[in-house]
């Protein structure tokens, strides 16, 4: 795919990309990554359209726009690991605009345990169990027969905000939405609008600690309204 790392004032547009992985990654290593757009592309496979998982220095300011993906674990994704050192870092005004999904298992993702939701649940996480206790029955259901073995867990205090997802359109998949954010940092200004999820073999908003708004016409109903 196209990766754009450590990277300012880019504009990539025009990529027909079928691979295994992410179809474009915004991601900070060793500088922050800011004003990028991304639009015009066809992603087939992979994972999708991503923010992170690597956000060692923030990402601010990136569109996804007019983007279609086809028959792929992901759609519309911001992502970061839970065993990163060092300081909390911002993830903030993230867009999402005019994405067409098809066949994706998840359509839209916000997940601040990337790669560790699997272990949490396997361990049953005090933050977890105590405020989600119901979500986390549904994980459960989701991920059974499927946990890893069990790692020792970090909760670093990232910050997401102003992530917009607007005329997304989904057709087909297993979970429609999963925003799930550290209890310890929730994710705040999340704002869906035109948000039209389909055919989803689990048509629903799965929600943790985070907040935003609605507007215009969304199916499913978000968790916020």
């Amino acid at each position: 795919g196209c990766d754009v790392i450590d990277s300012k004032n880019v504009h990539a547009h025009g990529l027909h990309v079928s691979n295994g992985d992410d179809g474009t990654a915004v991601s900070s290593y060793g500088m922050p990554a800011e004003n990028i757009l991304i639009d015009g592309n066809i992603y087939i496979h992979g994972h999708g359209a991503s923010v992170g998982s690597l956000i060692h220095n923030g990402v601010k300011n990136v569109t996804f726009r007019n983007i279609s993906i086809h028959e792929a674990e992901n759609g519309c994704r911001v992502k970061c690991n839970t065993d990163e050192t060092g300081p909390a870092e911002i993830v903030r005004n993230i867009r999402f605009e005019k994405m067409t999904l098809f066949n994706c298992d998840h359509g839209i993702e916000i997940n601040m345990f990337h790669n560790k939701l699997e272990d949490m649940l396997q361990e049953d996480d005090p933050d977890l169990v105590r405020l989600y206790p119901h979500l986390v029955q549904q994980l459960k259901q989701q991920q059974k027969g499927n946990l890893k073995e069990t790692r020792s867990v970090g909760l670093p205090a990232h910050q997401f905000s102003d992530i917009h997802f607007d005329k997304v359109i989904g057709k087909g998949g297993h979970q429609a939405v999963n925003m799930l954010c550290n209890p310890k940092s929730p994710c705040d200004k999340i704002v869906v609008k035109d948000v039209m999820m389909e055919g989803f073999q689990n048509n629903t908003y799965n929600c943790m600690a985070v907040s935003g708004t609605a507007h215009g016409h969304n199916v499913p109903t978000p968790c916020f309204h």
